[in-house]
Order: structure tokens, then C-alpha cells, then sequence
């Protein structure tokens, strides 16, 4: 399994872009404070005071990002900051051949959801 921390900046229905935070950043951004503060929607009068503030935990973070060419270099009004983590479950396909052993009721398919739940009952409770 793989986990990817992100940053997703966007607009409306669309994804402007992601940035990733790396292992430093990630331990300032990703927190349960961090997320209550800051994630939601910035209106333009508020980039100035959001833009500080990464500046502060991630100085080149900009670089990092398309933030200058959606953001700032863009006629939008605000954007909307969602703060989470990417999961990626690799299943060797040996395992895979075996686990998917019925069409109308699989078992690989009865395992992901089984996966699934527990991570949703992890997170809720």
C-alpha cells in the first residue's frame, strides 16, 4: 500500500491542480487543526493571508505548483482548498487470478470491499 498526502486546489466542479507536501510539510498541513482552520473556500481578498501562510511552512511551495498560473495569473474570484490523502493498494495479479474466482460474486471483490468498510469505520469512529 501507498500513501500520497495532497493539497487539491480547485474551482467550482474542476481540479485546478494538487500539491504534495513533502515529509516536513506534511506534518504541519496534515493535521486535524490545520484541516479545521484552513481547508474550504479562500475568496481572492483572503490568497494574500493563505499565501503567508504557506510560505511559512513550505517556502517553495509555489514552484512546486500551478498555483501562480491558476490562481494568481487567473480571473477567478476564490478557490476551494480540500486537504486528504491519496491510498493505493497494489494487488499482485498472481493473487489477484485467485481472489477473482466467480463472475456474479467475486472474491477479490468481496476482500476491496471488505477493505473498504474497515478503513470507513477507521475514519469514522
Amino acid at each position: 500500500m501507498k500513501s500520497l498526502p495532497f493539497m487539491k486546489f480547485s474551482h467550482f466542479n474542476s481540479k485546478l491542480f494538487w500539491y504534495c507536501p513533502n515529509q516536513k510539510e506534511y506534518k504541519t498541513i496534515h493535521t486535524r487543526i490545520f484541516f479545521e482552520k484552513h481547508a474550504g473556500r479562500y475568496q481572492k481578498p483572503q490568497w494574500k493571508n493563505f499565501e503567508i501562510l504557506m510560505d511559512s511552512i513550505a517556502p517553495n511551495w509555489k514552484k512546486k505548483c500551478e498555483y501562480i498560473q491558476k490562481i494568481e495569473n487567473s480571473n477567478r474570484s476564490y478557490f476551494d482548498l480540500s486537504i486528504g490523502t491519496l491510498l493505493t493498494v497494489y494487488i499482485p495479479y498472481k493473487k489477484a487470478q485467485e481472489l477473482d474466482n466467480n463472475e456474479l460474486n467475486s472474491d477479490l471483490t468481496k476482500e476491496l470491499k471488505d477493505v473498504i468498510y474497515k478503513l470507513k469505520k477507521l475514519i469514522e469512529n
